[in-house]
């Protein structure tokens, strides 16, 4: 490679020192100003596709690869903290007391929030149970060597559910998808049309390896708003 350098008399050599030598572009304050305020709006947007709770660090990350290079972590800091006087974008406490930063919420996205919880809340015990006429010794018969434990815990509750919304909650790979689809079985054997939503196109495609019919929310959305 040096040799190669050479034969075309380090080109690379004179590049690199143009550019040192180029004079810095700063863009006005106004410019960046502006840019960094709505580089906050798109972080904000993006984040909240897949959380009510954003952390501080993952604010700035999303803003700073927003504006490209032409702000700095200071513009948008400054973007951000007139986000929090402006639109009441406010601090959470962190599940985590020795976490090194913050973490934040908006009040559309609190709202969002209790209007689920409450739906949540008012869909216990509404409903009848998938299978709730299986009995313990069947149950663990019939899957002793087909899913781990944690995984027959969560089939378990998920078929001997009375609420009309049930939420799962594991780390990727934990086997959520498999037990889904052990849900799924027991769901249709039993007259029920199972259908699946994701927010991601990933996570449609797991839930159709396991031979769940998915699509994504926002073609969900979409056919809907076709329908009306």
């Amino acid at each position: 490679r040096l040799q190669h350098a050479r034969d075309f008399g380090n080109q690379h050599e004179g590049v690199r020192a143009q550019a040192e030598n180029n004079p810095r572009v700063r863009y006005s304050d106004g410019y960046r100003s502006q840019l960094a305020d709505e580089a906050v709006q798109f972080a904000k947007h993006t984040l909240s596709e897949r959380t009510t709770v954003m952390e501080w660090f993952e604010i700035h990350k999303e803003a700073l690869r927003f504006g490209r290079g032409y702000i700095t972590l200071e513009d948008v800091e400054a973007a951000f903290q007139r986000d929090i006087q402006t639109n009441g974008v406010r601090q959470v406490d962190h599940w985590r007391s020795h976490a090194p930063e913050s973490r934040w919420t908006t009040p559309e996205l609190e709202a969002k929030e209790r209007y689920i919880l409450g739906w949540m809340a008012a869909g216990r015990g509404k409903v009848g149970a998938i299978a709730g006429d299986i009995t313990r010794d069947e149950f663990r018969e019939q899957f002793r060597d087909h899913l781990n434990n944690n995984q027959k815990h969560l089939v378990w509750d998920l078929i001997h559910a009375e609420d009309r919304m049930v939420g799962v909650q594991g780390i990727a790979g934990s086997g959520k998808t498999r037990a889904l689809a052990t849900v799924r079985d027991f769901a249709e054997r039993r007259g029920y049309e199972v259908q699946g939503i994701a927010a991601t196109t990933q996570a449609v495609a797991e839930m159709r390896k396991v031979g769940i019919w998915a699509d994504t929310l926002a073609a969900h959305a979409l056919r809907k708003e076709k329908q009306l």
